[in-house]
């Protein structure tokens, strides 16, 4: 399995855009490969912008994640 942030790496060079969100680049790399809560927590803090998500929605946000990882393309 390969790490959070190399897959989050390779899915922003695919699209080409420098600009496309950091959040939706996260969504899409761990996007069914079943990582555990802990390394989408660590790995969200390091590799999601911070102005993109209220504070507030931050754990609605990891929720959501969390099922998405877990569920196949």
């Amino acid at each position: 399995m390969q790490t959070i942030r190399t897959k989050f790496r390779e899915v922003k060079a695919k699209a080409g855009n420098e600009n496309l969100p950091t959040l939706d680049c996260f969504s899409a790399a761990v996007q069914g490969q079943g990582y555990n809560e802990r390394a989408l927590r660590r790995a969200f803090h390091r590799l999601v912008d911070k102005r993109e998500y209220d504070r507030s929605d931050e754990r609605d946000i990891l929720e959501q994640l969390l099922r998405r990882t877990k569920t196949a393309l």
